[in-house]
């Protein structure tokens, strides 16, 4: 058992809304997270969000040509006995409206009941949310834009407590 995971990635204006779970031996629990924070990701961070607007517009039957209309903005995941699965929310600009559409994909299972298989994540979906959570994790752990926030502090600080040769 993986013993912390995702659970929402949300990016909205300069914002990035983070939640995820780490599970406590001590207690047998999940414990929840959450991060929000106006720091820049790295750019790999928006750009997996984007390839999110792919997969709305295969879930929900689209025109292909509306994914470049499509911004999507959050991936939900799930966790059950059954495995895992997501919701992926986006906006769609449209043309005789001031607001855009808001669009939620139904729930997808990592795996369908048997007989439902076209029901389940793709491949390539599975492997775009796997991409999209490290990057997510890698903003938790300070690796962002502007530089990694832990990783150059810390060896700052192993240099100054090495001992010099003489």
């Amino acid at each position: 058992m993986q013993n912390i995971r995702m659970l929402k990635i949300k990016i909205k204006g300069k914002f990035i809304t983070l939640q995820w779970e780490q599970y406590q031996e001590s207690t047998s629990n999940w414990d929840n997270h959450t991060l929000m924070c106006a720091d820049p990701p790295r750019p790999d961070l928006y750009t997996c969000m984007q390839k999110m607007a792919h997969h709305i517009v295969q879930i929900c039957e689209l025109p292909e040509d509306d994914v470049n209309k499509i911004e999507a903005r959050s991936v939900s995941l799930s966790y059950g006995e059954d495995g895992s699965g997501v919701v992926i929310s986006g906006i769609k600009e449209l043309e005789s409206n001031v607001s855009p559409m808001c669009l939620n994909t139904p729930y997808k299972p990592e795996n369908a009941p048997e007989g439902m298989e076209e029901c389940a994540m793709s491949c390539e979906l599975q492997d775009d949310i796997t991409k999209l959570c490290e990057e997510a994790f890698r903003y938790i752990n300070g690796d962002r834009a502007q530089q990694n926030l832990f990783t150059d502090q810390e060896a700052e600080g192993e240099d100054k407590h090495e001992p010099e040769d003489s």
